[in-house]
Order: C-alpha cells, then sequence, then structure tokens
C-alpha cells in the first residue's frame, strides 16, 4: 500500500468517526429539546435518596447518550451548590451503569445478526425528512432524532468498512500476540492504558468502544486485550469532568475524584479477577472458555463484560460512598475553618454547551440574584433607624458591596445565557431563557432602587433632616408591603414555572400602588400643613417612589416567568 493510500485509509477512518460522532450528537441534542423540561423537572427531586439519584443518573445518561455529559453536568451542580457531594454519588454511579446502553444498542443492531439496521437507514431518513421540515419544535426534533440515529449507524458501518482485514501471518499482529504471551499481565496493563489513551483523545467512550469492538471483529487484537481496553475505557471516561472541575470549587473537585476513584477501584478488582470473569462471560454465550469467540459473539461479549463490569462495581462500592467521600476530603482537604462559598463558573466551555441542561444552572443564579435584593432591601429599614455610627456604616458598606454583587452577577449570567442560546434549545428552553434575561434585568432595577435608597438616607442624615414619627410609622407599613412582594418573586423564581400564581403578584403590587397614592396625598396635605420641612418632603417622596419601582420590577419578574408555557 502506497503512501496516498494510507492518508486516503486513515481520512476514510477519522471522516467515518466524524459521521458516527456527529449522528450521536444530533441525537442528544434532539432528545434534550423532546426532553428537556421533563429533565429539569426530575433534577429537582432526584437526589432525596440515594436510590432515585442512581436511577436519575442512569436515566440522563440513557437521554444524552454520554456519561461524560453528565458527569460533568454533575460536576457542575455541586459547584453551584443545587446538590451535595454525597447526593453526587448515586447519579455518578447512575451514569456509570446508564453508559452501557450503547454498547448494547451497537452490539444487537450494528454488528450483523439476524436483523441488519442497515437496511432500513435510508428509509428512516426519508421518513424523518417531513418530520424535519415540520413547523412543530417537537416534531421537528423528533426528525433531527431519527436522523440523528441513523447517522450514527451509518457511521459505524463506514467504520467496519474502512479498517482492513489483517493476515493472521502479519508482522503487526504477532507482535500483539507477543506481547500477551510473554507477558500477559503487561500487556493487559498496556491496553487498559490504551483503552484510557484513546478515550481521553475523542473525549467520547462510545467511539473508543466501537472502535475497540471493530479491532476485535476484525481480529487486530484479541477479545481478552479488547475487554482490558474496555476497563481502560471506563477510567478514560472520568477525565472530562476532571477537566471541568479544574476551575471550580473544591466540593466539585471532590466529586470529579469520587467519580475517577469509583472506576478506578473497580478496574483493579476487574484485573485482579480478570480470568473468571472472561470464563464467566464465555460460560454465558455458551462457549468454552478455551475456544476463542466468534465474530458475531465478540460485541455480546464486551457488552456482558461492560455492563457486568458497572453493575457490580456500583453495588459494591455503593455500600463505601461514604467512605469515598472521606477519601476525597482527605486528598483534597478543605481551606481553614470558613466555609467554601459556592458559585457558578460562567466561562467553563466544557459546562456551557449542553443548553436544554444548563437553564437549571441560569435559573438557580436568577434565584441568587433575587436573594440577594432582598437582603439588600432589608437593609433599608434598618438605616433609617440605625443610631451606632459603626453599625450604620457597616450597613451602607454592606449596601454598596451587595449593589456591585448583583451588577457582576447581572453581567456574568447575560453573558451565560447569551452562551446558552447559541446551542439548539426547545420552543420551551428558548422561553425560558428570554424571561430569565428580562428576570435579571429587572432585578438589577431593583439593587439600583436598593443603592438609591440608600443614597437618599445618607444624604438625609448628613443634612440633619428628622422624620416625624408619622412618615416613620408610614414608611415601615411601604416597607413590609415591598417585601412581600420580594417574597412572592422570589417565590415564583425558586419553585417551577407550571406554579406561578399571577393574582398573588397583582395583589401585592396593587397594594403597593394604592398605599403609595395615599401616603402622596397624605405627603402633599402635610406639606401644607408645614408638618415638616420642604427637604424633609423631598427625601420622604423619594422613598416612596423607589419603592414603588421596586414593586413594579418584583411584578415584571413574575410576569416574564409567567410566559412561560
Amino acid at each position: 500500500m502506497d503512501t496516498l493510500s494510507i492518508i486516503l485509509k486513515v481520512l476514510n477512518i477519522i471522516g467515518s468517526l466524524g459521521l458516527f460522532l456527529f449522528g450521536m450528537t444530533l441525537m442528544s441534542e434532539a432528545l434534550q429539546k423532546i426532553a428537556g423540561e421533563k429533565l429539569r423537572t426530575t433534577l429537582s427531586v432526584m437526589t432525596s435518596r440515594r436510590l432515585k439519584g442512581v436511577f436519575a443518573g442512569f436515566l440522563f445518561t440513557g437521554i444524552l447518550q454520554s456519561s461524560s455529559v453528565v458527569t460533568v453536568l454533575i460536576i457542575s451542580f455541586v459547584n453551584a451548590g443545587m446538590i451535595t457531594l454525597g447526593e453526587s454519588v448515586g447519579l455518578i454511579i447512575g451514569a456509570n451503569i446508564g453508559t452501557t446502553v450503547k454498547i448494547w444498542l451497537f452490539s444487537l443492531l450494528g454488528f450483523g445478526g439476524d436483523f441488519s439496521i442497515n437496511m432500513i437507514l435510508l428509509p428512516l431518513i426519508a421518513v424523518s425528512i417531513p418530520l424535519f421540515l415540520s413547523s412543530g419544535s417537537k416534531i421537528r426534533s423528533a426528525g433531527e432524532f431519527i436522523i440523528g440515529f441513523a447517522l450514527l449507524f451509518i457511521g459505524l458501518q463506514f467504520i467496519r468498512d474502512q479498517v482492513p482485514a489483517v493476515d493472521p501471518d502479519s508482522f503487526f499482529l504477532q507482535k500483539i500476540l507477543a506481547i500477551s504471551t510473554n507477558s500477559e499481565f503487561v500487556s493487559l496493563l498496556i491496553f487498559v492504558g490504551l483503552g484510557m489513551l484513546l478515550t481521553v483523545i475523542f473525549q467520547s467512550s462510545s467511539v473508543t468502544i466501537t472502535l475497540t469492538i471493530v479491532l476485535a471483529i476484525e481480529q487486530w487484537i484479541p477479545f481478552e486485550m479488547a475487554a482490558a481496553m474496555v476497563l481502560g475505557e471506563n477510567i478514560g471516561t472520568t477525565t472530562t469532568a476532571l477537566f471541568a472541575s479544574i476551575v471550580a470549587n473544591n466540593s466539585a473537585k471532590r466529586a470529579a475524584l469520587i467519580h475517577l476513584l469509583f472506576n478506578i477501584i473497580g478496574v483493579i478488582w476487574a484485573i485482579a479477577l480478570f480470568h473468571p470473569i472472561l470464563a464467566g462471560i464465555h460460560s454465558l454465550l455458551s462457549v468454552k472458555p478455551s475456544a476463542p469467540l466468534s465474530p458475531e459473539l465478540i460485541p455480546f461479549g464486551l457488552a456482558i463484560l461492560h455492563s457486568g463490569f458497572n453493575i457490580a462495581n456500583a453495588i459494591l462500592l455503593t455500600g463505601l460512598s461514604g467512605l469515598l467521600v472521606k477519601l476525597s476530603f482527605i486528598i483534597i482537604p478543605s481551606k481553614g475553618k470558613k466555609k467554601e462559598r459556592t458559585h457558578l463558573r460562567f466561562i467553563n466551555s466544557h459546562i456551557s454547551s449542553f443548553s436544554e441542561i444548563s437553564i437549571i444552572q441560569a435559573k438557580k443564579e436568577v434565584s441568587t440574584m433575587a436573594k440577594n435584593v432582598q437582603e439588600m432591601f432589608g437593609i433599608i429599614p434598618l438605616l433609617l433607624i440605625e443610631k451606632d455610627q459603626m453599625v450604620y456604616n457597616k450597613l451602607l458598606k454592606r449596601v454598596q458591596k451587595l449593589e456591585n454583587r448583583i451588577d457582576r452577577m447581572e453581567e456574568e449570567t447575560a453573558t451565560y445565557l447569551s452562551r446558552i442560546a447559541e446551542g439548539k434549545l426547545s420552543k420551551r428552553g428558548t422561553e425560558e431563557l428570554q424571561a430569565l434575561l428580562r428576570c435579571i434585568d429587572e432585578i438589577e432595577g431593583i439593587g439600583d432602587a436598593c443603592y438609591k435608597m440608600s443614597i437618599v438616607i445618607r444624604n438625609k442624615n448628613e443634612l440633619k433632616l428628622y422624620f416625624i414619627q408619622d412618615l416613620r410609622d408610614r414608611l415601615q407599613e411601604l416597607f413590609s408591603l415591598v417585601d412581600h412582594s420580594l417574597e412572592i418573586m422570589d417565590r415564583h423564581i425558586s419553585g417551577e414555572l407550571h406554579m406561578i400564581h399571577m393574582p398573588d403578584a397583582v395583589k401585592a403590587e396593587k397594594k403597593i400602588n394604592d398605599y403609595r397614592d395615599m401616603l402622596k396625598e397624605e405627603h402633599l396635605a402635610s406639606l401644607k400643613e408645614e408638618k415638616y420641612s420642604h427637604q424633609t418632603g423631598i427625601v420622604y417622596n423619594e422613598l416612596i417612589t423607589q419603592c414603588e419601582k421596586i414593586g413594579d420590577f418584583a411584578l415584571n419578574v413574575s410576569e416574564s416567568l409567567a410566559t412561560v408555557r
């Protein structure tokens, strides 16, 4: 074979892998758009018990078609404080089991047998075209899923066709056999390392496992070494989450470490029991332990190994999950006694691409913004009555700090939402993203209004203006109404969108407006009666105006969220 032929063969293999990956990505994105809202709802309840977490991890991996994607999401959820380190263990276990679904799918449909999926791939694409051209988002997503499914198996077939058959007497095969016969344990470790390395390079265990099956079927490597590669792929798939955790907090780093430890420990005991495991696989396939597996049985043998390893490892290490958590704290200790602050990392490229699920994190951040403005507004009544100058100054600085934080959060969250929008979202996902963009703008407006009120109060004190008791009582009542409005806003942001009750928000805002109107009338009458100075009246009126603005902003947030249906 000349150099040009070799180059073309390599490019053909790379192109086949690209088609395979494109089909898998298209199928995964379509599933996210079809089931995105249900996935987000599942997330909110999935960690109440470890068994639920295992099931949720399995479900997410089955739908997203990638354990790497799911584990990176788990890391980001831990980093954002959405789930605890202990809760993440069940999800990781479930993700490891869920990743075995793909190899069974490939084995049953993609590598021969009585029924060949290749016979219906082009008809599937033909059927999907009307769906793909439909105006309905869910129907169009269903068409994308079918096209992705077909392209995945077309790519799989191309991979098989492009890998040449090996002459049993070839130099390459003889070298591999020599390694396995001269030092079986060393060769086992070499192929475990090879499986791990290829998974790190491709960042997809699906691609590596598919290549492993093809190489074994075409007799480039013996079944035993293919089995070793599958074990290594289980370690390699943890590296994506490890990379994602580099810029995260210590809790997220520990979650990534637990995932790595989980698979390393599993591979260690699997290597120790390697021959009994292979004998068990041969027995299940009704083949003598000493006899080689036929090409038709190799995919099923590797599928049994992959599933059996992950299920057995899950059963074995579930009871030791507490020990793994403790070990992660020893390896990654806390910095001092101060509790770590959890936050989102918007510039993490590993996370932002998973658009439909990333909305969960964005909503969590918007909820955090809402709680910050609630705290900010809660300081305003204290500024009016605080007599201790040192405490008063601390309160003013706290308002300034919260204002700066809210401004940064608004900018970073808007950037993050813009990055999510670059991906492919369902119609509901797009509506929710647009609603969140409006929400952060309104919440930032609340922060500005609170800051203006703190400046007004500061100026009042510097001018030594005095509020009579009646004014103070009226303002406290108005503050109470505004605070209730902010509580409703926070409840709507933190809860499920279908549970938003707009009459509560409208009623709260109407109470603020009605009370404002009454205060303004009283204010004009008091000025005429000269109950207080004109300057005092200006300060009082400005505080009323800003409170009314906050009520409007809070209602706008609820209205924005209520538009999502």
